[in-house]
C-alpha cells in the first residue's frame, strides 16, 4: 500500500462527484483513501497514521483547525471551492479566503487558474513554490465525456419531469440560517473590521437583494408567459428551500428541487437560467443553452466568469425571447464557443482538455510520508465509538435546530452504494483501473475507507 489520502467533503451536492474522481485517481496510483464529511474526518484524524489531508479551503477562520491537523503529524493540501471569486471580489478573497499563516501550514494550494495564482503571488511571494495552477476538479466532472457519471440521477429526473426549464439560484444572502447569517459571520471571522469593509459588504448585500427581487419577478413572468412549460428552480446549497417554496406556491408549473448535485439537473434540462452563478460554467460545458439574467450592472458581481460563457439578458422580455428561440429550435448553441474558452482560460485553467485531477495528484505524489499497511479496523472502531458518544451528548445538550437543519442540507448523508457506484463508473471508464481490485468499507456515518 502507498500513502493515505484523506479527502474532506463539506457540501455533498457541490463536492462529492469531484472528490470521488480524485479518490479514483488516487486508488489507481496505489493510495488508500479515507473520504467523508468534514466533521467526521476531523474526529478521525487523531487516530490515523500520518496521512495527506485534502481540504476544500484554507480560509482565515480555519487556522486553529489546520494547526491541529499538523500537530497530529498529517500534511495538508487544499484548493478553495470559492476561490473563483478571486477574479471579481479580490478584497473579500484576500481578506477571508487566503492568509500567509495558513499557507505556511500546507504543502500545496491548487488554484482555479492563472489569475488566482497571480493574486496570491502578489501578496504572498514567499509561498510561490506552494501555489499550483491546476483548475478545479469539479470542472473535470462537468465535461461532456463524463455525463455517464450522472446517468442514474439523470434518468430519475427525466422520469419525474421529462422536459423543463432549469433555473439555478445564487442568493446566499437569504441564508437557510437567517438573513443576517452572512454579515454576522463576516464580523465573527474578521472579514469586516473597518467602516469601509462594512460599507463594501453592505453594498454587495444590497445589490444581491435587488437582483434577487428582479430574479423572482422574471421567473413569475416566465411562468405565466409559457404556462405549458415546466419550470424547475434549484436553490443554492446555502439558501432556504422553504422560502423558495413559499414564493411560488401559487404557480402550478413551478417546482423547487434540491435532490442530487446540480449537474444532472442541467444535463436533463432543455436550457438553464442563472445570475452570476458557477452553474453557468456547467451549463456551458454540458452544452445546454445557458442564459444569465443581469438586470443591474452597478456591482462587480456582473464580471463573474460564468457570465462570460452565457447569453446575457437584462429584462424578463429578453429572457422570454431567448426561451422561445430555444423551444422553437432556432437557438445557436455553438456561436463564439472557442472564443469564449480563450477569454476565460486564465480564470479556469481546465476549461479545455486540461485535467485538474491529474495535476493535483501529480503534486500530491511528491509529498513524502511513510508508506502505510492496510489500516487496522481497530482504529475505526475507536473513532466510531467516540462518534456515538459525542452524538449522544450533543442530543442531550440543546443544539440550534436551524443550524442542525442547515448542516443536514449541506451533507444529507452518504451511502456505501453511492460511493461504490461512482467508483464503478470510473472502473468501467478506465482500462487500467479495471485490472485492479478495490474495496469500499463504511467506517461510520458519512465516512468511508477505499483501498
Amino acid at each position: 500500500m502507498k500513502k493515505i489520502l484523506t479527502i474532506i467533503i463539506e457540501s455533498k451536492s457541490r463536492e462529492f462527484d469531484s472528490r470521488m474522481m480524485i479518490a479514483h485517481e488516487a486508488i489507481k496510483r496505489g493510495y488508500q483513501v479515507i473520504i467523508g464529511s468534514q466533521g467526521q474526518i476531523f474526529k478521525l484524524l487523531k487516530y490515523l497514521p500520518k496521512c495527506i489531508v485534502f481540504d476544500k479551503c484554507i480560509s482565515t477562520f480555519k487556522h486553529e483547525i489546520l494547526k491541529k491537523i499538523r500537530r497530529f503529524g498529517h500534511k495538508i493540501v487544499s484548493l478553495d471551492e470559492e476561490g473563483i471569486c478571486s477574479d471579481n471580489r479580490k478584497w473579500l478573497y484576500l481578506k477571508h479566503r487566503i492568509s500567509g499563516e495558513n499557507l505556511e501550514l500546507i504543502e500545496y494550494f491548487f488554484t482555479w487558474g492563472v489569475n488566482e495564482s497571480k493574486l496570491i503571488d502578489s501578496h504572498y511571494p514567499q509561498y510561490k513554490h506552494k501555489i499550483k495552477i491546476s483548475g478545479n476538479p469539479r470542472i473535470d466532472t462537468w465535461k461532456s465525456d463524463n455525463e455517464g457519471l450522472y446517468k442514474h440521477e439523470t434518468n430519475h429526473i427525466k422520469k419525474k419531469y421529462k422536459d423543463y426549464i432549469l433555473i439555478n439560484s445564487n442568493f446566499g444572502i437569504f441564508h437557510a440560517i437567517g438573513n443576517d447569517f452572512l454579515k454576522n459571520q463576516a464580523f465573527d471571522t474578521n472579514i469586516i473590521e473597518t467602516k469601509d469593509e462594512e460599507e463594501k459588504f453592505d453594498a454587495d448585500i444590497e445589490f444581491n437583494k435587488k437582483v434577487f427581487l428582479s430574479f423572482v419577478e422574471m421567473i413569475k413572468f416566465l411562468a405565466t408567459s409559457v404556462p405549458d412549460q415546466t419550470i424547475l428552480i434549484r436553490p443554492h446549497p446555502s439558501e432556504s428551500i422553504e422560502r423558495w417554496k413559499e414564493k411560488f406556491k401559487e404557480y402550478n408549473n413551478v417546482f423547487i428541487e434540491y435532490k442530487f448535485s446540480v449537474t444532472p439537473w442541467i444535463i436533463a434540462s432543455k436550457c438553464m437560467i442563472h445570475s452570476s452563478c458557477t452553474t453557468g460554467i456547467e451549463g456551458f460545458l454540458i452544452n445546454r443553452p445557458t442564459i444569465s439574467y443581469l438586470p443591474y450592472k452597478d456591482n462587480n458581481f456582473v464580471n463573474f466568469v460564468s457570465n462570460k460563457l452565457s447569453d446575457i439578458s437584462q429584462n424578463p422580455k429578453q429572457v422570454l425571447e431567448k426561451i422561445n428561440s430555444i423551444l422553437n429550435q432556432d437557438y445557436n448553441l455553438s456561436e463564439d464557443r472557442k472564443e469564449k474558452i480563450k477569454k476565460v482560460k486564465n480564470i479556469l485553467q481546465n476549461i479545455d482538455n486540461t485535467s485538474a485531477t491529474n495535476i493535483i495528484l501529480n503534486n500530491i505524489d511528491k509529498i513524502e510520508l511513510p508508506v502505510q499497511k492496510k489500516l487496522n479496523d481497530l482504529i475505526f472502531k475507536f473513532a466510531h465509538l467516540e462518534n456515538i458518544l459525542r452524538k449522544n451528548i450533543k442530543n442531550i445538550i440543546s443544539f440550534k435546530k436551524n443550524q442542525k437543519s442547515f448542516e443536514q442540507q449541506k451533507m444529507p448523508g452518504l451511502s456505501i452504494d453511492e460511493v461504490n457506484s461512482k467508483m464503478k463508473y470510473f472502473e468501467d471508464k478506465n482500462e487500467q483501473l479495471q485490472k485492479l481490485t478495490f474495496k469500499v468499507k463504511k467506517i461510520s456515518e458519512n465516512l468511508f475507507h477505499i483501498y
